[in-house]
């Protein structure tokens, strides 16, 4: 075996369920590197130590027993610091909230700790959670472990670097407009953002209540160094939960046969991305699929309906809450959307979910020639940190530069950030497979293919 924090998950869940090493030498191993990695990166807005040894030391004493340990025995987790975790603060990064302690669980977290994880930290999120920046007044800024000028993404940032640098071998995320799949590609690992409703989303804390745009948008999901351990991650969280009524029984994620078909939509990326896709075609076209280069109907439209009915439930649920925290960054980036995307009122609202459904089903009838789509994660190669700061126009650019993430995350369909490796700046590349509702499977399936083709950038080493 490689060094211990360096395993994936799936390598040490066989290990300590075998008993070839003990859960409390892999957390220990996990701890130690927390240690050397966090006053660098800052990934981590909570280190939890003493439940970790306490969740390591129950899964050795199980093996001894002869007990079940779980699928994800001694493995060693983060969670993101805007789910409840008991014993533990869920911030979202706000100032306001950082003294409240969760007294139980969210569902996943729940499973999470049943499947045998071991949960090393609390990953740290930009406040509110609605940043592609991860840095609060609170907890501070998580810096990319391949270059500290840039964002490491958001609002998973966190999340992502704690899996990129090691510290853990899986890590939840959450994505509304990309918050998953952006700290993943911005750090050279995979991040699936499932269907909304296969996750179940709840959190205690909060006393359940949602937004619309977040119950029909949001979706909880895995971040890791391999695809096996995505599976594993996901096959845990996965499920239903009477909390979560949106969320659905549909059986665990199998093994689909490659797609025939696949199509690519290149949109208006940067040089590194458009290579990064033109790599991504090749390696699927070696494999035997068919590759066709399309375009998805209203994309641009459906990016636009995303700003506005995210940020008009912005300004309507928390702005005030944003106002109080003193959040500047935040602040300075809602009153220039503001400026941005026009408010709409409740008719307009319903209209526009209404149009939502007509674009979905121009999708759909895309997904019946083309069970998976490549494009990219986001059309800009890296985001220098504190891009949303600027002026008005510079804001304008980013938004348009995100349109990857935010028309697929308003169509809910199911996404998957895939790394291709290293540009020559240094800096990751990849790309975001996009499939049907329900049919993780097949990008699972496009996902293993690139995975072979290109080799891992990461855990990252420091110095």
């Amino acid at each position: 075996m490689s060094e211990l924090w360096a395993c994936t998950a799936t390598e040490i869940a066989e290990a300590v369920s075998a008993g070839d090493v003990s859960a409390v030498d892999v957390a220990r191993a996990a701890l130690d590197r927390i240690a050397a990695i966090e006053p660098r990166h800052n990934a981590l807005s909570e280190i939890t130590e003493a439940q970790a040894m306490d969740a390591a030391t129950a899964v050795d004493a199980a093996r001894r027993a002869g007990d079940d340990l779980g699928p994800l025995a001694g493995v060693p987790v983060t969670t993101k610091n805007n789910v409840d975790q008991a014993g533990t603060r869920n911030t979202g990064g706000i100032s306001l909230a950082r003294d409240l302690v969760a007294t139980e669980d969210s569902p996943l977290v729940a499973r999470l700790r049943s499947a045998g994880a071991v949960i090393v930290g609390r990953s740290n999120v930009p406040a509110f959670s609605f940043r592609w920046f991860t840095d609060t007044d609170l907890h501070g800024r998580t810096l990319n472990p391949f270059d500290a000028a840039l964002s490491p993404g958001g609002s998973s940032g966190g999340a992502a670097v704690s899996v990129a640098t090691g510290e853990c071998a899986l890590a939840h995320g959450n994505d509304i407009g990309g918050s998953i799949r952006h700290p993943a590609h911005m750090n050279g690992v995979f991040g699936l953002r499932p269907t909304v409703g296969r996750v179940p989303s709840y959190v205690p804390s909060g006393g359940g209540l949602r937004a619309l745009t977040s119950q029909l948008i949001t979706a909880d999901g895995p971040i890791a160094r391999s695809l096996a351990d995505i599976r594993l991650g996901l096959s845990v969280m996965g499920g239903m939960d009477p909390m979560d009524p949106q969320s659905v029984p549909v059986p665990a994620v199998g093994h689909a046969p490659l797609p025939a078909r696949v199509g690519l939509m290149r949109g208006t990326p940067a040089a590194e991305v458009d290579a990064a896709m033109t790599r991504t075609a090749k390696a699927l076209e070696d494999a035997g699929v068919q590759v066709n280069e399309i375009t998805l109907p209203h994309f641009e439209e459906a990016a636009q309906i995303w700003l506005q009915l995210a940020f008009g439930a912005m300004t309507h649920h928390y702005m005030d809450a944003v106002r109080a925290s003193g959040d500047s960054a935040l602040i300075h980036n809602l009153d220039l959307v503001r400026e941005i995307v026009p408010a709409i009122d409740s008719g307009q609202t319903m209209d526009l979910w209404a149009q939502r459904l007509q674009i979905m089903r121009a999708w759909s009838q895309v997904f019946e020639t083309y069970a998976v789509i490549i494009l990219p994660v986001s059309y800009r190669h890296g985001l220098r940190v504190d891009a949303d700061q600027g002026s008005q126009a510079e804001l304008e650019a980013l938004l348009k530069d995100q349109s990857p993430l935010l028309a697929t995350a308003l169509m809910g369909h199911p996404g998957l950030a895939v790394p291709t490796g290293l540009a020559e700046d240094g800096v990751p590349t990849g790309i975001q497979l996009a499939a049907r509702w329900w049919d993780e499977a097949s990008l699972l399936a496009a996902g293993e293919v690139l995975e072979d083709a290109f080799p891992p950038v990461t855990p990252v080493p420091t110095g």
